[in-house]
């Protein structure tokens, strides 16, 4: 037994195993060695192996804490929950401290996506302030419970044990969703290097790598966590991003489903899947997928949605609730006129729409029929209330927007050859035609967006500095008019002094907040160009001449390669992911200049 704990102590858990049953073939009822001998086949991810050593050492010792709580870590990596709590209770009545039982209670919690977890990892936490685990437990915990992010738990925990890779993994990706993509960086290569044998340290340097476009680096490292891992879904997320990255729908199916089938209660993987099947052409499976996205799943477990879920039935009073961003509601807004088509024919008896409130001028210029409230949200609502979105208009039906989309958009047939929803002021129209006049006379106007209003993470990889734009602006009798909409005076001004062109900012126009007044400077101008961002949606949803860069076709283009369906005046130039943003906007002026001929013809 001194031997077989030595060699156990030192991590050699085959040599333990082997001298644990030479003790056993001596003694068959020695309760330490099956307890031990069961806790290394336990170790070696042999679970089912040691589960019976585990259970004859707590018959022949009950008293053994330590080996019930080596037994319900057993139950939790064989997915016996009910009689894992039992083990764990068992050992923590005979050590209320035992850190593995409250390692094995918690961590069944977090598998469970319950509620609960939080408040338990809280309390293991008071019980054992020493164990790294409970630390990490907790960060964890919070994280998937929805709080918002903080990295101080996972950091507390490696004070602890600043060698464990898994600690400095979750730490990356904690950081990763805080957007402090430095802090991820170093967090994931200080996993890696202090764990390379580790799965899920392999895989947060990969999902960096990702992160900066260096794909094929980034498959490299997921592959090999899948490799020491095979049940590790995260790294089959990295390798289906990748795919989609590079507009490869069709293999990122395979990791993508591998993924969710590892990972049932992840809704984001099923989303993801749902975006590889819409991508790849596949719209039926693709819209089936579709509904568990994240907007969706809010909406309907908030448990205050009025009447029934609709599902085309004639006669309903229907209440279509908002999701997600702005960019994704005006790609919804496309399907307005079918929702007013259904109440000129008399299918539907009323239409509520919420929306954002920037957008409801222009959608009620088009569906006048259409009763329009502002998108609302209460923070606290009363117990039992239902949505403020439909008072006043008692809705028999309710639906997402998005899943209205999946029911009018069922195949590629169904998308009109233009797009509508959205119609400007016509005053307003005329008037920044006569503005543009006076400020650009003979000159083809184009308004420029070059990036989202968020820059902060992985998002600055979809779009360049404003200096890369030197193709676009070198093309010749342009004038081109700033629809960025934040606060971009500091880059307007390094375009004149570096690059000698003068953009134009339309005056008193709120760029953000009135986009009833960008949507009419949208449709006086020639052209738009722009990153992928709401400014691109919107000019595509008004039907205006559009070309918008960006990393790959999305599933938006449901397998058409760079047509776009749902805005079939959008011209898309794809950047891959080693070409450089200088050739890049090349050929995005290149597609400019193509559509200034056609449009002279």
């Amino acid at each position: 037994m001194a031997r077989a704990v030595q060699a156990h102590r030192a991590g050699r858990t085959s040599a333990a195993e082997t001298i644990y049953s030479a003790v056993l073939g001596l003694a068959p009822a020695h309760p330490t060695a099956l307890h031990l001998r069961g806790f290394a086949r336990l170790q070696q991810g042999r679970a089912a192996d040691g589960l019976c050593d585990l259970i004859a050492a707590t018959r022949r010792n009950p008293g053994n804490a330590q080996a019930w709580a080596h037994l319900a870590a057993c139950r939790l990596a064989l997915g016996t929950v009910d009689a894992l709590e039992a083990a764990a209770r068992r050992a923590l009545t005979l050590e209320p401290a035992m850190v593995d039982a409250w390692g094995a209670i918690v961590q069944a919690t977090l598998d469970a996506g319950a509620a609960s977890a939080p408040t338990l990892a809280r309390h293991a936490l008071m019980v054992t302030p020493g164990a790294a685990g409970a630390w990490h437990r907790l960060g964890l915990a919070r994280l998937r419970s929805g709080a918002p992010p903080s990295p101080r738990w996972f950091r507390n925990a490696l004070l602890i044990a600043p060698a464990d890779g898994l600690i400095w993994a979750d730490l990356s990706q904690c950081l990763r969703r805080l957007r402090e993509a430095e802090g991820t960086e170093r967090a994931a290569r200080f996993g890696h290097a202090t764990s390379p044998v580790s799965a899920a340290a392999r895989t947060s340097l990969a999902w960096v790598l990702f992160d900066q476009d260096r794909i094929s680096s980034a498959e490299t490292q997921a592959r090999s966590a899948a490799v020491l891992a095979p049940q590790y879904p995260s790294a089959y997320g990295v390798l289906s991003e990748s795919a989609h990255r590079v507009g490869d729908f069709g293999a990122a199916l395979r990791p993508g489903t591998h993924a969710a089938i590892l990972e049932p209660r992840d809704d984001q993987a099923f989303t993801n899947l749902a975006a590889y099947h819409l991508g790849n052409g596949d719209i039926t499976a693709g819209w089936r997928l579709f509904t568990h996205r994240w907007g969706r799943r809010r909406l309907i477990q908030s448990g205050r949605l009025p009447g029934k879920p609709w599902s085309g039935e004639t006669g309903a009073r229907l209440l279509v609730y908002a999701e997600q961003g702005l960019g994704d509601e005006i790609l919804f807004a496309t399907c307005w006129p079918d929702l007013q088509a259904r109440l000129v024919d008399g299918r539907l008896e009323a239409v509520r729409v919420e929306v954002d409130e920037r957008l409801i001028p222009l959608g009620r210029r088009e569906q006048p029929l259409i009763d329009w409230v502002p998108r609302l949200r209460e923070a606290h609502p009363a117990p039992g209330s239902v949505s403020a979105a439909d008072r006043g208009f008692a809705a028999t039906h309710h639906i997402a927007a998005g899943d209205f989309a999946a029911l009018s958009r069922p195949t590629l047939d169904a998308f009109p050859v233009r797009a509508g929803g959205l119609a400007p002021d016509p005053i307003a129209v005329a008037q920044w035609r006569t503005w543009l006049d006076r400020a650009a006379p003979g000159q083809r106007r184009i308004g420029i967006c070059w990036r989202s209003g968020s820059r902060a993470g992985q998002r600055s990889k979809h779009y360049p500095d404003i200096e890369a734009w030197r193709p676009l602006f070198d093309l010749p009798n342009r004038r081109f008019v700033v629809l960025q909409y934040d606060d971009c005076a500091e880059e307007v001004a390094r375009v004149r002094e570096h690059l000698k062109i003068d953009l134009l900012v339309p005056p008193h126009l709120d760029r953000r907040d009135d986009q009833d007044g960008v949507a009419a400077l949208i449709r006086a101008l020639d052209t738009v160009v722009s990153g992928d961002t709401a400014v691109l949606a919107l000019a595509g949803a008004l039907g205006a001449p559009s070309v918008g860069y960006t990393l790959g076709p999305g599933w938006v283009c449901l397998g058409q390669g760079k047509r776009h369906p749902w805005f079939p005046n959008l011209e898309r130039v794809i950047k891959p992911p080693e070409e450089p943003w200088s050739r890049t906007m090349t050929r995005v002026a290149a597609a400019e200049t193509a559509l200034a001929q056609a449009a002279t013809r």
